[in-house]
């Protein structure tokens, strides 16, 4: 919980705007800043590169779609974090909800 509350007062403030969701000129600017990002990999026990990688993964997404940042901190949460079925699961509902998103339009 706490390592939580460290992450998510780091990641807020990549949300200059304030909306509650991060766009990809948010998270630029944040992967442009050697000291938040320095904490972050900290605190989710990665390198630097590592989340620089998953941060660039997010920046394509928010290129169409701003993600929330609730759900930006839920999912970067986990780049520490080992693979488990728990963490297979969550990836197997992700990718059925994006499936039905891509149906739907």
């Amino acid at each position: 919980k706490k390592q939580l509350r460290r992450l998510s007062t780091v990641l807020e403030t990549m949300d200059t705007s304030k909306d509650g969701c991060i766009s990809r000129k948010e998270l630029q600017s944040f992967m442009s800043n050697p000291d938040v990002l320095r904490e972050a990999a900290v605190i989710l026990k990665v390198s630097r590169t590592d989340l620089c990688r998953v941060l660039a993964i997010f920046a394509e997404e928010a290129a169409a779609n701003p993600v929330a940042i609730t759900e930006f901190v839920d999912s970067i949460i986990d780049v520490g974090a080992s693979v488990t079925e728990k963490s297979v699961l969550k990836l197997e509902r992700r990718m059925k909800q994006l499936s039905r998103d891509v149906h739907d339009l």
